[in-house]
């Protein structure tokens, strides 16, 4: 029986595309572990004190009914700066393993998609897609969509939009109360608040229209191929190239 729900994220505040999954998996009693694979800086920070963002994601999850003592910050911990993820993933990868190998019971698992918006959401999900091909405890395995830049004709970026074809959709709807809840909720992450602007309206959209929080499942397999066709919206905003990352994402799935 399933009794672990592993919430893997690249950034503090990346929890606010899955508040209705965690929030679901805690009035299912299970045991919700959240970890963090970045310091949310990049520049050197200090790794034994808490961040602004490590507060405000904090202070979301507590509101959740997620335990402390079950969120982890693994990203402060090594200094793994943003952007720069895909260039630690051994490390990353078995200081994640630690804490999931000492879980009892079986495990579901939740990350970001695999859709070019963020490299860094990109590397997370190549570091679980190794850790569902090596750990036999992890029983169903689901991605959700942040951002990305796949088809967006006048727009700069799509929210929380699956492009993937021929795949199920996994939904929970929230009745009204929640809806103010995580409307709410998304205005904690106040050190960020200048990135949330052009944010704010497409997700506080979809949680208002039921198109918030769409899962599906990750394909288990060591394959991963370019998101789509054309430039990937991370590689229109900042330096990094997939044709870089792919040689780290193709090394590190071999071992």
């Amino acid at each position: 029986m399933v009794k672990n729900s592993i919430f893997i994220f690249s950034h503090q505040d990346d929890e606010f595309g899955l508040y209705n999954i965690i929030e679901k998996q805690i009035e299912e009693k299970k045991n919700i572990i959240i970890i963090y694979l970045t310091s949310g800086y990049n520049i050197s920070i200090n790794k034994f004190r808490f961040s602004k963002r490590d507060k405000e994601s904090l202070m979301v999850l507590l509101n959740l009914g997620v335990k402390k003592k079950n969120i982890y910050f693994i990203g402060r911990k090594l200094n793994i700066k943003i952007y720069d993820l895909y260039k630690h993933l051994n490390i990353v990868y078995n200081h994640v393993n630690l804490i999931i190998k000492k879980l009892k019971n079986k495990s579901l698992i939740f990350t970001h998609a695999w859709e070019g918006g963020n490299e860094d959401h990109d590397a997370c999900y190549v570091i679980v897609k190794k850790i569902i091909l090596k750990n036999k405890n992890i029983l169903s395995y689901y991605q959700f969509s942040q951002y990305h830049g796949h088809k967006t004709f006048f727009l700069p970026f799509k929210i929380q939009e699956h492009f993937q074809s021929n795949t199920k959709l996994f939904h929970i709807k929230i009745n009204f109360t929640k809806k103010i809840k995580y409307i709410r909720y998304l205005f904690s992450y106040v050190s960020q608040k200048y990135l949330w602007l052009p944010v704010y309206p497409f997700i506080i959209l979809k949680i208002l229209s039921n198109n918030y929080g769409k899962l599906i499942e990750i394909d288990k397999n060591s394959l991963v191929k370019k998101p789509h066709k054309g430039k990937l919206l991370y590689e229109k905003m900042r330096k990094n190239k997939f044709t870089k990352l792919n040689k780290f994402f193709q090394n590190f799935l071999k071992k």
